[in-house]
This record gives C-alpha cells, structure tokens and sequence, in this order.
C-alpha cells in the first residue's frame, strides 16, 4: 500500500485516505467482493454499552478477556460460544466484520470476516467429494503432478478458484519451517481475507474441565513483507465454557449421586442448604455458567395473576393442566408459546423453561435458563415424541405434538 500511496503523491502520515483511494486498495487486494453492505458499526447496540473493548454476555468469562488495545469492539453470547467483532480502521473509513461460533450442538467450528465463511467440523466427518474418483475419471494416478489445465479443472471443481492467492506459499519458508509432523510449534491455524484480514487461532479441549482453551488473534494488513496495520489479541489462553448440546444424556457425571454429594459436605436432602453449597453443586454439575444472572420468580408479573398456575394471555379459554405450586406459566397471546418458572425447594433455586412454536416458520425453540436450541419442524411425525431435553440437575422436559 505504501507504494500505491507514493505513486499517487500522498503524504506518509495521512489520516484518512480518499475515497477513490480507498476503493483502487480495496480491488488491487480483490476482497470487494467479500465486503459486507453496511458496515459494522463499533457502537452498535451488538457491542455496546462495552468494557475493555467487550460486550461479555457470558459471565464465566470475564476473567478470560484480553483488553482489546485499537479501534476495535467485541462481544462474546451468554452460552460463551460465539464471538463477533468489529473492527474500525480509520485510514480507509472501513470497518470489517469478523465473527467465530463454537457450535457443540452441530459439532462445528465456524469462522467469518465479512461474507467470506470457513466452517470445520470437530468430527472426521467424509467429504462428498473424492479426489481419488476424480483422477480415476482423467485416468490419472495420485503420484502423477498434475498439468496447469488439469489443476485449474479440480480448483474449479472445488469451486475454491475466488478464495486462493494468486501467489503461491512457499513450504520452506521460516513460517513454516523447520516443522515436526507438518507443524511448527504452536499449532496456531490460520484463515484470511486475500491476506488483509488474518485471524490466527488455537482450540484446545479440556474436557475434565468441560471448557475449551482459547488463543485468537485478528491482524489487518496492506503490506505483504511489512508489519501489519494492526494487531488486535482477543483470546490468551482464555477459559471458554462448552455448551451443553446432549439432548438426551442426562446427568453430565455418570453415576452421580445428590444425596452422596451433600451428605460429603455433613448436610441431608431435608436440610436447607447453605449458599456456597449449592453453588458448589451448580460447578460439579458444570452448569453455573448457563443460569440466568437474574432468576425468574413465582410472583413475576408475567405470571400473575394465575389460576391452577397458569397465566392465560391466549384468547381461546384453553383447557390447560392443573400446575403443582413449585411451578408457574404464562401461555403468550400466540397460544403456542410457554414460559415457565419452575423452583426446586431444596436448592433454593428457580429456573426458566420455555418452548415457542412458530407456525408461520415451522420453527420450534426451546431453552432451559440460557440454554437454547432451535429445531425444523418440516418434515416431523406428528404424534412422535421428538425429544427429552434433560438438565443436567436431573429434571427434564418433554416436548410432544399431536
């Protein structure tokens, strides 16, 4: 870029570049085609009210949050798993777009800068193509080097022909090199934007600890050899919680006894239990991380007043189930969705449980506190029991539609 700005006489130490400048970089690097329209906005309300550079909805990583030095704004979700930025360079009057989902429920890992997306899969999942089939088909064996013409017919194939440098890398270069079973040290992975937007990340699983430990970095370059415009750390060895995604799995500890574990502690289930107890409940069971910061009540006015436990805002008089008193519900004014508070007397504690179909989308989603999940419904049995969604403290909910 430095000598772009040469060749066009200006100054060294500009503030913001010219329209028109700004443009030519853009197409000379060929990322136009990836930019968003609009923009991220640093101050949108995704990002904002924020500290130290983040908006943290997820509150058992607060201690896991690198100060994001420059102009740049983050947000981390409730469930901890997905990551968006915005990032603001102000000598092009651009910002960019870069997000990263840890997905336990689909088994993926997604990352994105602008329109441009990688998704990886956490399994040995088979691809749907097969290099072998396809040099079978040209009569090529896999040792042969394959003809300019034969490697533009497979990258065309890929339909990867947009996304690679024109300018290939070298294996023996000092990035690379020297290497140990392919790797150099570190094991930090690398996706960009045609070089300009760089995202170098490390994914570790501690599964003892039922998190993941984190390392991300994000670099806006327009140099090819020199150093970049920016360098933003969002993750140094950061403690990210995983999503409870098992649907049907139960307990989280096998074997688990709540009987065993507080009688440990010289309590008994007719006990009332001390605070620091139950939360040392809530982190064996590794879900202290997924309870709303602000429990719902039996009294909230969303379900009161009630009658049998419920609170009717359908239209329809509805013929709906007597509640035991440890619960109460709303049911919404569009009939088919119900929130619930429901408290466990021994542990002192409420949770939300709620279930929301849409007949409009044949959407149906649910969650137990932040815990949520979305499913299609095109295509269901109707009359089939279609899952048990079980909390890790042993209650359950059980969804069927007739």
């Amino acid at each position: 870029m430095q000598k772009f700005l040469r060749r066009k006489d200006c100054p060294e130490f500009v503030q913001q570049l010219p329209d028109t400048f700004v443009l030519q970089i853009l197409e000379k690097r060929r990322i136009t085609e990836y930019l968003q329209s609009p923009q991220c906005k640093t101050n949108d309300p995704i990002y904002q009210p924020s500290r130290n550079g983040w908006k943290n909805g997820c509150s058992s990583a607060t201690r896991s949050l690198s100060f994001i030095y420059g102009p740049a704004t983050c947000s981390i979700s409730a469930d901890c798993g997905l990551l968006d930025c915005c990032l603001s360079i102000p000598l092009m009057k651009r910002s960019f777009h870069v997000m990263m989902d840890i997905d336990l429920c689909a088994r993926t890992i997604s990352l994105q800068i602008e329109k441009l997306k990688m998704e990886l899969s956490m399994t040995d999942g088979k691809l749907e193509f097969s290099l072998k089939n396809w040099l079978q088909n040209y009569n090529v064996s896999s040792e042969e080097v394959l003809t300019k013409a034969m490697t533009s017919s497979l990258i065309e194939t890929l339909g990867i022909g947009n996304i690679i440098h024109s300018l290939s890398c070298e294996r023996s270069l000092n990035k690379y090199s020297p290497s140990i079973h392919g790797w150099k040290s570190g094991k930090i992975h690398h996706f960009n934007m045609k070089g300009v937007i760089r995202i170098g990340y490390s994914i570790d699983d501690l599964p003892e600890q039922r998190k993941f430990l984190v390392n991300m970095n994000i670099s806006v370059c327009f140099e090819s050899d020199d150093p970049c415009l920016y360098d933003f750390v969002l993750f140094k060895d950061s403690l990210i919680p995983k999503i409870l995604c098992d649907w049907e799995s139960g307990f989280s500890i096998p074997g688990f006894s709540l009987n065993n574990f507080i009688q440990y502690y010289g309590y008994n289930t007719s006990d009332l239990l001390p605070q620091f107890l139950v939360n040392k409940l809530f982190q064996k069971l590794g879900i202290s991380s997924y309870l709303m910061d602000n429990p719902c009540s039996l009294n909230d006015g969303i379900y009161f007043p009630s009658k049998n436990g419920w609170k009717n805002d359908c239209q329809y008089d509805l013929k709906l189930l007597k509640l035991p008193e440890s619960a109460v519900c709303n049911l919404g004014q569009s009939c088919t969705s119900v929130n619930c508070c429901v408290k466990d007397n021994l542990l002192r504690k409420t949770f939300n449980v709620w279930v929301d179909l849409d007949p409009c989308t044949y959407k149906l989603k649910f969650g137990i506190e932040k815990l949520s999940h979305e499913i299609d419904l095109f295509g269901y049995k109707w009359g089939d029991e279609i899952l048990i969604f079980k909390y890790s403290s042993g209650w359950k909910e059980t969804l069927e539609f007739l």
